[in-house]
């Protein structure tokens, strides 16, 4: 691994499938005893949160209703 001169590194692929790190994971560095362990962040939130917080109101005003969406779907007239 190399440390950029902006201070980024960039996980192995094969660390970040064992850890199951996906892109945008928050992620916290913990030192002890001279060396960094990287461990995903306490709390956050995870990428399903994150999708409902973006979507919860994004729905037009006055569109159809969920059961106008579903009888769509099933091809109902």
């Amino acid at each position: 691994m190399h440390l950029m001169p902006n201070g980024q590194v960039t996980l192995p692929e094969q660390i970040r499938e064992r850890l199951r790190l996906l892109p945008e994971t928050d992620l916290e560095f913990e030192t002890a005893n001279g060396a960094a362990h990287v461990v995903k962040a306490r709390g956050s939130e995870t990428r399903g949160e994150r999708l409902v917080r973006r979507l919860r109101g994004s729905a037009p005003p006055g569109g159809p209703s969920t059961d106008e969406i579903m009888a769509w779907t099933r091809g109902e007239e």
